[in-house]
């Protein structure tokens, strides 16, 4: 997901808002002067061209410059009469996370709605900036050790009074102004899809004003548009307003104007390939369980993109050629793993279940059906035919494995069966873990946790982030071990760092393990909140805390184990065997062989 700092990440970049400053400076300011008057031709002729600035209809703009061309301290801005316009300079950088187990999640709302909880494991946190005001007499030696640290220099400018003029002057630098036409009354939009979680999307985007402009496009909803039409007393009293909230809604105010122009351009010239633009960025599916939810592209990429299709100096055909290039270049399809290895029978028996499953989910992002098909890699059963997939449909798709056909992998690093499931052209390749891995001694590292897909992990085909406790990912491990009451199996789960205490009681951010044994799922539960069930310790060593749970025999009566397990810290969610999709409940399993640990002790 694109950051607010993303959105300026330009030179110099022009942002409108609804609201305006007053008509006067700040109180005691003192503003430094250019260093030559505006009829000096020599001085003048020396000033350089700077990027463009795009003006929106109303309100505030946004410049960007970089704080070591200026040798005087902060910048005076003028318009191209030489009038000097009103600003306020801040410094912005985007507000940091260490690690997506990180305690820096501690800060969300601690009790989020679970749609909003879902909203947000999906689409990722919504970016927040941190803003400091300057004073007017900062200077540049206070400004640079700032700069080095990640600052970035910007000015809320109120616009000049009569929308005119080619240029302003920043400094002794000038910068070239786009003018943004008012928003058009009507266009071709896409639609808030209705489904139990479009309420809570529609706040979502309400309360990012990077995605302000998504919200226009789907809904006609620009949230800042009351701001410019509210009475010249409140407009005034929006002079003293924060500055988070101002540079937040002028932010969402140049994205919509810049948007607006945009489409309005490319419907003129293109109304077929307008369409197609408008529904890939408001692109909406059914995921199951009866969600809709966003299946859009984001990133700086897709700004990129669009900025240049409001760029008016590019001719038409071109403008055209790049969109339609971005487009196909879109994925048709996405797929996931719901679960690895689900046996066909519920109840063990001493053989073993007859065989197992993977299930697989399947989804056409295109505006046409789409051939789906299935090939199996080193599988012993053929690959079902499978029915084209309507627009914006899912489907499960099943992939069976015959048990005790194949031999088992030697680790879980090595699995037996290889699935690329496909829309047309697209494909989605996967291992599937249906085969048993064999624990032997001295133990079997079960592999990595990885954290819920994200929206962008999911279109990539991604396998999902690995959960961190610092530089080290967060693992699990089973083994055998022998004490006075006989051998016993045990899962001991690695704990984020900062879980660290005496007793499940004690100091550390909140977390909680769930594990699921055998075909019937028996779920063993241990948190952070309540007392350890009975077969589990905690060890809670300062750098490296850990979970040990005793596996129940009833779980391995055939000799075999099918096991899946998530843990909860600080927010956010981490599984094995696989990455989970958010509103995904069960984790996968998959199947470990218990037979040769035995023989390999020996």
């Amino acid at each position: 997901m694109h950051t607010w700092l993303a959105h300026l990440s330009l030179a110099y970049v022009a942002v409108s808002a609804g609201t305006v400053l007053a008509q006067r400076s700040p109180p005691a300011i003192e503003r430094p002067t250019l260093d030559a008057p505006a009829d000096d031709a020599e001085k003048r002729a020396a000033i350089t061209a700077l990027a463009r600035v795009d003006a929106p209809p109303v309100g505030l703009m946004i410049v960007q410059p970089l704080a070591s061309q200026f040798a005087a301290g902060l910048p005076v801005i003028r318009a191209d009469s030489g009038r000097e316009l009103v600003a306020r300079h801040l410094l912005v950088r985007p507000r940091a996370s260490e690690g997506l187990l990180s305690s820096e999640f501690d800060s969300a709302p601690a009790n989020p709605s679970p749609l909003h909880a879902l909203l947000d494991q999906w689409l990722g946190p919504a970016p927040s900036l941190d803003v400091r005001e300057l004073s007017p007499g900062t200077t540049t030696a206070a400004l640079q050790p700032l700069i080095d640290e990640g600052w970035a220099l910007v000015a809320l400018v109120e616009q000049p009074a009569r929308r005119e003029g080619a240029t302003l002057v920043v400094g002794a630098q000038r910068a070239g102004v786009r003018w943004l036409p008012a928003l058009p009354q009507a266009a071709v939009r896409g639609e808030l899809a209705t489904s139990p979680v479009s309420e809570a999307l529609r706040q979502r985007l309400l309360a990012d004003p990077t995605e302000h402009w998504r919200l226009w496009l789907l809904t006609g909803e620009d949230p800042s548009a009351a701001d410019a039409a509210a009475p010249a007393a409140d407009r005034d009293e929006a002079a003293t307003q924060d500055p988070d909230s101002l540079l937040a809604r002028a932010i969402a105010q140049r994205d919509i104007a810049r948007l607006a122009l945009a489409l309005s351009t490319l419907q003129q010239e293109d109304a077929p390939l307008h369409a197609r633009f408008v529904r890939r960025l408001s692109l909406q599916a059914a995921l199951g369980d009866g969600l809709v939810l966003p299946v859009w592209p984001a990133g700086q990429a897709l700004q990129s993109l669009w900025e240049d299709a409001a760029d008016t100096r590019i001719s038409p055909a071109r403008r055209a050629q790049r969109i339609a290039r971005w487009l196909g270049e879109q994925p048709l399809g996405a797929a996931w793993v719901q679960q690895d290895a689900q046996p066909l029978q519920a109840a063990p028996s001493p053989r073993g279940p007859a065989a197992y499953r993977a299930m697989l989910q399947l989804v056409n992002l295109d505006d046409a059906a789409q051939v789906a098909w299935l090939r199996i890699a080193d599988g012993l059963q053929p690959a079902p035919e499978l029915e084209p997939l309507a627009p914006l449909a899912h489907r499960q798709v099943v992939v069976p494995h015959a048990s005790g056909e194949q031999p088992g992998a030697s680790s879980l690093r090595a699995p037996s069966t290889r699935a690329v499931l496909g829309l047309g052209t697209w494909s989605f390749a996967t291992p599937l873990l249906l085969a048993p891995a064999r624990a032997m001694p001295p133990a079997l590292g079960l592999g990595t946790l990885r954290t819920d897909l994200s929206l962008q992990r999911w279109l990539a085909g991604d396998s999902g982030a690995e959960a961190s406790a610092g530089s080290a990912g967060l693992g699990a491990t089973l083994l055998r071990i022998v004490d006075g009451n006989g051998p016993a199996w045990w899962l001991v789960v690695q704990l984020p760092s900062d879980s660290r205490a005496g007793s499940p009681q004690g100091a550390g951010a909140a977390w909680r393990v769930r594990v699921e044994l055998g075909p019937q799922r028996t779920r063993i539960e241990a948190d952070a909140t309540r007392d350890l069930p009975v077969g589990a310790v905690l060890d809670a060593q300062p750098e490296a805390p850990a979970l040990w749970l005793r596996v129940p025999p009833q779980a391995m009566a055939s000799g075999e184990l099918l096991l899946g397990l998530t843990l909860e810290h600080a927010g956010q969610r981490a599984s094995w065997p696989r990455a989970l999709v958010p509103w995904q409940a069960e984790p996968s399993q998959a199947r470990i062989s218990l037979a040769a640990w035995d023989v390999e002790a020996r």
